[in-house]
């Protein structure tokens, strides 16, 4: 079997998705995989904070993360196409019916 690589080619940072609870942010990775039909595809991140309280530290005290994790709302489906425009274009369209955003 042929070993195949992907490249993350594009990063795009969305601005935040103003919702009834907190903002969502995300994070879209565009990848282009060697030798592949359709041969751009993308992974989409959602950035989040946690929050954790060392065993050692005093009550209250907490140290504030931000990490990116997989997102689920969108990121199950799969976005392939044979151009980044074509890919973001998908991205766009579940974003808005996600978030009920309207055109």
């Amino acid at each position: 079997m042929p070993v195949s690589f992907s490249e993350v080619v594009k990063v795009f940072d969305i601005d935040p998705i103003e919702t009834d609870e907190e903002p969502v942010e995300l994070r879209v990775e565009i990848l282009h995989e060697e030798g592949a039909t359709p041969p751009y595809s993308a992974r989409i991140w959602r950035r989040a904070t946690i929050l954790l309280r060392p065993a050692e530290a005093e009550e209250g005290a907490v140290e504030e993360y931000r990490i990116l994790i997989e997102d689920e709302t969108i990121g199950g489906e799969a976005f392939e196409g044979d151009t980044i425009e074509e890919i973001l274009d998908q991205i766009r369209h579940r974003i808005r019916a996600a978030w009920y955003i309207p055109r």
